[in-house]
């Protein structure tokens, strides 16, 4: 492919216009825009999407919850940002095999806040990656084990499973909340035609506060509560995320316990994923403020 004019320029300590006027004298062809977006894009092998149709069913809810894709030159790129280690295991996990997977520290100025941004090029046969689903996809849909992948990757991304003290018992519900009511319907459907008897309702009107100022649309939640549904459905979802692997463990062990029995086993998790997730922040905190007083 050959090198661009800024490196020879670097190489020899010219100037790129020098460089270029040299070049256009002698007549040297230079490459053209085609090999050098090739070029940028090939410095990391990047392998082709090879897997099954489940895993793709996992990846496009995945996509749906919590990820952005787009062209970038002839790539895909796939980002998202977080503050959990977690999310960062889960992301590597899913997409370091196809492509080199980059972490660093940013700064929200208006929220404050200290974060961890994850991206990774792609393959240009993650396209399917591109377009939102705001609906369930047919040939997901029409499969109970793909819409099943569909969902983990969806709660993956944007489910949580509460357990909480109810009478002298431990109880819990798992719920998905998102602006998507469509999807969430999609949801309810299908997986009501599996047994599973979700509830959809409107958590948060549009223009009411919420952690990050006021909602410009309505937030809808998701929830099954029954544990005739919840047992079953936990275990047969493939999750791959840290958290709730651990979460979903718990609650098969103190399924039908006493909260005095098992309460502080609750407790515990909550505080060690909090404790987890702070110091994760520092770390961005820490990190960024190092690269920011480096470069000025």
């Amino acid at each position: 492919m050959g090198l661009s004019t800024h490196k020879i320029a670097k190489i020899f300590k010219k100037t790129h216009e020098g460089i270029r006027y040299r070049m256009d004298k002698y007549q040297i062809p230079r490459r053209n825009t085609v090999d050098a977006a090739i070029s940028a894009n090939t410095r990391h092998v990047k392998f082709p999407f090879d897997e099954d149709l489940a895993t793709r069913a996992y990846l496009l809810g995945f996509r749906t919850g919590d990820l952005t894709a787009y062209w970038y030159r002839r790539c895909i790129e796939v980002s998202t940002s977080t503050t959990h280690p977690a999310m960062v295991e889960l992301f590597k996990n899913v997409f370091s095999r196809y492509g080199k997977v980059n972490v660093g520290p940013r700064y929200k100025r208006k929220h404050d806040s200290y974060f961890w941004a994850l991206s990774v090029r792609l393959d240009s046969s993650f396209q399917f990656l591109i377009e939102k689903s705001r609906r369930i996809p047919s040939w997901i849909a029409s499969n109970p084990t793909f819409f099943l992948h569909f969902l983990a990757g969806y709660f993956d991304a944007e489910g949580t499973i509460y357990c909480y003290k109810h009478g002298n018992r431990a109880d819990f519900y798992i719920q998905i909340a998102s602006t998507d009511s469509s999807l969430l319907e999609d949801i309810k459907n299908m997986a009501g035609t599996l047994g599973y008897d979700f509830r959809l309702t409107l958590s948060l009107p549009k223009g009411l506060g919420h952690g990050y100022g006021n909602s410009n649309k309505d937030y809808w939640a998701l929830r099954l509560y029954r544990d005739d549904s919840i047992i079953p459905l936990i275990k047969k979802l493939p999750l791959m995320h840290r958290e709730k692997l651990a979460i979903r463990e718990l609650i098969l062990s103190v399924h039908n316990r006493k909260w005095c029995e098992v309460g502080h086993f609750v407790k515990s998790l909550r505080a060690k994923i909090k404790e987890e997730t702070l110091n994760f922040v520092s770390m961005a905190e820490k990190e960024f403020n190092q690269k920011h007083i480096c470069t000025h």
